[in-house]
């Protein structure tokens, strides 16, 4: 698996997927709102339906047609109040296990959470990367050593 670090506008993105991660009644913010008028207002209304409600892991599947990416993946990041590095690990694990679900093989996520709660972009771009490689990891055996346990994962 190749990550890479991109800096651009999400509305110029090429790729199979675009993840974006939004937070549990918060509104769009300003990059995804300029998006949501390009796609006619799609994230707005499953939002305003109530078919998405950012719940943590929640997710949502977007297919815009005449667009650069052919698909959007929404992911809930959960309450405000409740938004850390951590949930950002848990939206890009269910990200990835939704993308390859649908047999995406090459998707780009825009940072989740960045900026919220003084979230740092590297903190931010750290934490994406982790969440991805996560469930990739497989826990192969435990080995007791004295007083402590040796994990044997598996990449």
């Amino acid at each position: 698996m190749k990550i890479e670090t991109k800096l651009g506008k999400i509305a110029e993105i090429e790729s199979e997927a675009l993840a974006i991660g939004l937070i549990e009644g918060q509104g769009l913010t300003k990059e995804v709102g300029n998006l949501d008028k390009k796609l006619n207002g799609a994230i707005s209304q499953l939002i305003k339906k109530g078919d998405f409600t950012g719940k943590l892991n929640q997710t949502a599947v977007l297919y815009p047609g005449d667009f650069e990416t052919r698909r959007i993946i929404l992911v809930g990041l959960g309450k405000r109040e409740k938004f850390n590095l951590d949930k950002i690990r848990q939206a890009a694990g269910t990200v990835y296990k939704k993308a390859k679900e649908l047999k995406i093989k090459n998707y780009t996520s825009l940072l989740y959470g960045k900026g919220q709660k003084g979230v740092k972009l590297q903190e931010c771009a750290q934490a994406v990367t982790e969440g991805t490689f996560f469930p990739l990891i497989i826990l192969t055996s435990i080995k007791p050593r004295g007083k402590r346990s040796c994990l044997k994962l598996k990449v």
